[in-house]
């Protein structure tokens, strides 16, 4: 994948320039200017656009969301905020996703990892409510990105989400059921426990398929279709 250019806007010095720090020293970004001002930024935005702006939502005279609204459709857009309340509201303005300050390197590569699974599966500008789910895990309602899932292993009558956090949800239903309502071209039965996000896998083996460190096995019943899906999808 090409570089991004990326441009950083942040009304406060110190995040700006951890910001800055952790966009420098990620392979495949390039950063390309950084802005306190937010008017500076909108002004520099409109005559040369990013392919990706890392955007505080609390500023002076132009905040983030209202920014947001103002870059082009095919710029991804990563809020980074320090109130988690309004990380709902960066969702709904077509963030791909939201960094809750403060916020470590760690967590900025799984934010960065998103915004590649959207330019590899051809979906510019797609977070937002497109890919935003609410799922009732332990009698709350949980608002999930269909791009942060890795994979959901089914239960008896409940489905364990596991997300590319590390954090896993409890939600009550099927797997059967979800199967039909997630985006066949992006979710795959590969056994009868799993179904896994396909832009997420980093390698396969045989009948392995990796998910960085880890790896799920392929069922035999599902091991032909997987690899008719896999030959159609091959260069």
């Amino acid at each position: 994948m090409d570089n991004l250019r990326c441009v950083a806007v942040d009304d406060e010095p110190l995040a700006l320039q951890n910001l800055e720090s952790y966009i420098r020293k990620t392979p495949g970004l390039t950063l390309v200017r950084t802005f306190l001002n937010p008017v500076q930024a909108h002004d520099f935005l409109s005559s040369d656009p990013a392919d990706l702006v890392f955007l505080d939502i609390q500023m002076p005279d132009l905040n983030g969301i209202q920014l947001s609204r103002l870059i082009g459709a095919q710029t991804r857009l990563i809020f980074t905020t320090a109130y988690s309340e309004y990380a709902l509201d960066g969702l709904k303005a077509g963030a791909v996703d939201y960094l809750l300050k403060p916020f470590g390197y760690d967590e900025f590569l799984a934010a960065v990892a998103k915004v590649r699974s959207f330019v590899s599966a051809g979906k510019l500008q797609s977070g937002g409510l497109q890919d935003l789910w609410f799922v009732k895990s332990e009698g709350r309602l949980v608002p999930v990105l269909l791009s942060a899932i890795l994979y959901l292993e089914a239960g008896d009558d409940y489905v364990h989400f596991i997300l590319d956090s590390g954090k896993k949800l409890l939600v009550h239903g099927t797997l059967k059921d979800l199967e039909t309502r997630l985006p066949a071209g992006m979710f795959f039965r590969i056994h009868r426990s799993w179904l896994i996000n396909l832009s997420k896998i980093t390698a396969i083996d045989r009948s392995r398929v990796f998910f960085g460190n880890q790896y799920l096995v392929v069922g035999e019943a599902y091991r032909d279709a997987f690899a008719d899906l896999l030959k159609s999808r091959s260069l």
